[in-house]
């Protein structure tokens, strides 16, 4: 029996020892939060992500000191709704660095338990996805730039044509204006307009 109690805690402490390497090298934030939302555990790539040492965070109040105001009631319903309920399991929320700069995580959330059950905390794997989102928006940015020039050409291609049609009847109608000079210059004016116009549709087009 003391045989089997050496190997079960020999294999228990090796895999404590695999648990805590891929802590310390995930480039992956690992958060873990006690039952009254103090950090409890932090892994290097949080340290290097915030800027932080691990003295100013360990033991800190997670959602006062580290969230943005804005958030902060929010973040910490979450967490007394994840201790009681088992709730939000994947969630989303801005992280300050010790700079002062926003960034947004994406985490996955699992309610750590003693042995009769009842929560002591929790341990979040975080990942940091502020750039990603960034992307999104500038892709959303430019599709619907994409969006308003194909409808400007669309336009401006029309109206070239209608422009064509006045430039091509005021070439009509000039040689018939000939002996009424105030004809003449308007029907001068209307084609000096239109060119006008073509210039702007070529613009446009550009």
């Amino acid at each position: 029996r003391r045989a089997r109690f050496r190997d079960e805690a020999r294999a228990l402490l090796a895999s404590e020892r695999r648990a805590r390497t891929l802590f310390d090298t995930v480039h992956l934030i690992v958060l873990g939060l006690d039952r009254d939302g103090r950090v409890d555990y932090v892994n290097p790539y949080f340290l290097q992500l915030t800027g932080y040492t691990r003295e100013e965070v360990l033991g800190q109040p997670w959602a006062e000191r580290f969230i943005p105001m804005a958030q902060q009631q929010e973040v910490q319903s979450v967490f007394l709704e994840s201790l009681e309920h088992d709730f939000h399991p994947y969630y989303q929320n801005a992280i300050l660095t010790r700079t002062g700069e926003e960034r947004l995580i994406a985490w996955n959330n699992t309610v750590l338990r003693d042995p009769q059950g009842g929560p002591i905390g929790t341990l979040s794997i975080g990942e940091d996805i502020t750039e990603r989102r960034r992307l999104e928006a500038q892709l959303r940015q430019a599709q619907k730039m994409e969006a308003v020039g194909q409808l400007t050409g669309g336009i401006a291609h029309d109206f070239n044509n209608i422009l064509m049609a006045i430039v091509g009847y005021t070439d009509f109608l000039l040689p018939a204006t000939l002996s009424s000079p105030a004809l003449v210059d308007d029907v001068r004016e209307i084609r000096k307009a239109a060119d006008r116009a073509t210039v702007l549709t070529r613009q446009l087009l550009a």
